[in-house]
């Protein structure tokens, strides 16, 4: 009877471990609703595509919006100096080409459509951070991962070699309660000066990350409780449907829907255009 007495209580506390454990874990789908509280990601008109390749321009926009300048992007003239970027992309990637993120894969070229490497987009992502890359500087570009993970964006300091849109959320989940170079103050902190997202926001962001509230319950609450669909991320208080492309997302809403591209051997895909065969030179800085 001691012996049964025994196995039950071990069984017990097993289960009780690992529902302890499954309720501190946060998913990247937790994490990617947390974020689409914030009005910060939005997926494409096919949802998350968290285990889809993410495009050097939806870098650009996911990485403008994470830190509030989407809207200085969108409203003024940037001079893009790309000649393979189709316009709805241009204030974005004029922006940020303005602003020293972004250099391009060569003079002329940004390389629109190409996927985004880790390195890129961790470059990226420290640049706008105040850091900067070059010999003697904060970092290299093609290797940004100790810097990026002594101040949180990474959990290891090494390249990730299949760096796809869900690992992209885990990146900008961390962003968040990162600290601008020299600086006490978080991207988090910098938003909610800028407006851009409110302490309520943060609050319900953080619920639904740790799987406290579903991402319906939080969209809500946020509505003021009234189930209206006009909320702070366009009207999209439906949610993205995870990976499964939920029928109630903002059409492609990492970019617009897409216009006919200038070349017969462009192709649609998942509401952007994939550039094909560009002939990119070799740049030293491709970012």
């Amino acid at each position: 009877m001691k012996k049964i007495l025994s196995i039950v209580l071990a069984v017990c506390m097993l289960l009780s471990c690992a529902a302890v454990a499954s309720a501190a874990s946060k998913t990247t789908e937790q994490k990617a609703d947390a974020l689409y509280v914030l009005g910060l990601f939005k997926g494409t008109n096919k949802g998350y595509e968290l285990d889809n390749n993410l495009t050097r321009e939806q870098g650009i926009v996911m990485l403008l919006r994470l830190i509030g300048k989407e809207a200085e992007a969108t409203s003024g003239e940037h001079d893009c100096p790309f000649d393979d970027v189709y316009e709805w992309a241009e204030g974005y990637i004029g922006y940020a080409f303005e602003q020293g993120i972004t250099l391009g894969v060569s003079e002329t070229k940004f390389g629109y459509g190409q996927p985004l490497t880790d390195a890129q987009f961790l470059t990226m992502l420290l640049r706008a951070l105040g850091y900067t890359d070059g010999d003697g500087e904060d970092f290299v570009w093609d290797d940004p991962y100790a810097l990026a993970n002594e101040i949180g964006l990474i959990p290891e300091a090494e390249a990730d070699s299949d760096f796809m849109r869900g690992d992209m959320v885990e990146v900008c989940y961390n962003l968040l309660s990162a600290t601008y170079k020299e600086s006490e103050k978080t991207v988090a902190d910098q938003l909610k000066e800028d407006k851009v997202i409110t302490d309520e926001m943060l609050d319900l962001s953080k619920n639904v990350a740790d799987g406290k509230m579903d991402l319906e319950q939080a969209m809500e609450e946020l509505s003021g409780g009234n189930g209206s669909d006009d909320d702070n991320n366009g009207g999209n208080s439906g949610g993205n449907g995870g990976n499964g492309g939920g029928g109630n997302t903002t059409p492609s809403a990492d970019a617009p829907e897409p216009t006919p591209g200038p070349n017969a051997d462009e192709t649609s895909v998942t509401g952007e255009y994939e550039t094909e065969n560009l002939d990119l030179p070799a740049w030293n800085d491709p970012v």
